[in-house]
């Protein structure tokens, strides 16, 4: 890298340790890096204050060449001709195998000139051992090569402290659950802000009274009830396994010398679980109450539809009730209009035959042939409209009589199955 650099860095002679880690890479290099006719891949990316240099580095003279450019540390190279003492840069060398247990793309010659080109710790090895062909079980896993090089109380060197992954595994969780809950809570106030704007008269509705907008809010607390049930569920079961490996690790405990290195491991152990159980409890009092909130605002959205549905059907009840009374009154109206023409017909029937006679009496067509005693005399022509008129009128009036009489016979009808059908 530049002389220049945006953190400080150490140039520890080579000594014991550094020594011992170039010879086990030397020692694993058939296991760890490619072969010389293998594939060579590496990704560079070189960030400085003039932008972002990228490359594809695939053989070790490409290699070479970069590093004498951009991490020659004995002079100054043609990228760092004219720039000043405050301009800053960051190297990203990126290694990426097919599998997790195949060989790094990058020889081993290759990868000692990039480790003492970049400087790197030697602690590296450790790492670069994840990525390679695997002997033993127990090495297909990661999780031994994160956990760091520790000291005992009693000053001792410990490697591989098996505590620490748990706990890290243990302690990463309770962070993670309450975002969740946090994030759960606020959906459910959101809920809750629609659900409590709501109305319930008909003609005072808004927008969140709509058909569509209450479902999705009945399906929104149903999916949020789910996720909180979920959550309240793994922190129960983590507090199980937290409270069966407390127990275990008590009996680990009761076997071990109080004057080893792994007694003291195991007291601070305990001491993390017994805090991360406390903080799962706490966690599932907080998921508890989120879940409540939930089922209120659900049972609280259902009572205000109950509300506004029973508003509804009051109103239309009314609009029935207001229907079939106007419709009572105009059959009441009606059957006044019906007594009126019957009425009407009937003094028609009255006056007619009288009205005629006054008319024939008038025009001639009957006369007084004498008075004592009385008779009468009619033309001719009045004789022809007694003989046509008279029969016309009788049969008319049969047919009134007699549709008359078949409506009264229907309403009796109807009448009567009314009263059984009741």
């Amino acid at each position: 890298m530049s002389e220049n650099k945006a953190w400080p860095s150490s140039h520890p002679e080579i000594g014991v340790r550094t020594v011992s880690t170039l010879n086990n890479l030397a020692k694993n290099s058939e296991q760890v890096f490619s072969k010389p006719n293998e594939l060579f891949e590496i990704e560079v990316a070189e960030i400085g204050s003039q932008g972002t240099e990228e490359a594809c580095l695939k053989g070790e003279n490409q290699l070479q060449e970069h590093l004498s450019v951009y991490h020659d540390h004995l002079e100054p190279s043609k990228y760092d001709q004219g720039r000043t003492k405050n301009n800053y840069r960051a190297s990203f060398f990126l290694l990426e195998p097919m599998y997790s247990w195949s060989h790094l793309p990058v020889t081993h010659n290759g990868a000692i000139k990039l480790l003492s080109a970049l400087q790197v710790f030697p602690e590296i090895h450790r790492y670069i051992t994840a990525f390679s062909e695997k002997r033993f079980p127990r090495d297909e896993g990661f999780g031994g090569f994160d956990s760091h090089i520790t000291m005992n109380g009693y000053g001792t060197w410990m490697e591989f402290d098996w505590t620490h992954i748990h706990a890290t595994c243990f302690g990463s969780v309770d962070g993670n659950v309450r975002c969740l809950i946090n994030y759960l809570d606020e959906e459910i106030t959101a809920v809750f802000k629609r659900v409590i704007m709501a109305g319930v008269e008909p003609n005072k509705l808004n927008e969140f009274d709509a058909l569509h907008s209450t479902a999705s809010d009945l399906k929104s607390l149903q999916y949020l009830s789910d996720q909180v049930r979920r959550v309240i569920n793994l922190i129960q079961l983590n507090k199980l396994t937290l409270e069966v490996f407390q127990e275990r690790i008590r009996h680990l405990e009761s076997i071990t010398p109080l004057a080893s290195s792994q007694a003291n491991s195991l007291r601070v152990f305990l001491t993390k679980l017994s805090q991360f159980q406390k903080e799962h409890e706490f966690s599932l009092v907080n998921a508890s109450a989120v879940l409540e909130r939930a089922k209120a605002t659900s049972e609280q959205l259902r009572d205000t539809v109950s509300v506004r549905n029973g508003e509804f059907n009051k109103t239309s009840t009314e609009m029935t009730s207001r229907n079939t009374t106007a419709i009572v009154d105009l059959s009441h109206k009606s059957g006044r209009e019906a007594h009126v023409v019957k009425t009407l017909t009937v003094l028609a029937l009255v006056y007619v035959p009288a009205s005629y006679v006054a008319d024939f009496l008038q025009m001639g067509f009957v006369s007084i042939k004498q008075e004592t005693p009385m008779q009468w005399s009619a033309t001719a022509d009045l004789k022809i409209y007694a003989v046509l008129a008279i029969p016309l009128i009788t049969f008319t009036m049969l047919i009134y009589a007699f549709v008359e009489l078949a409506h009264r016979s229907k309403n009796n009808q109807q009448g009567l199955n009314g009263s059984h059908n009741v």
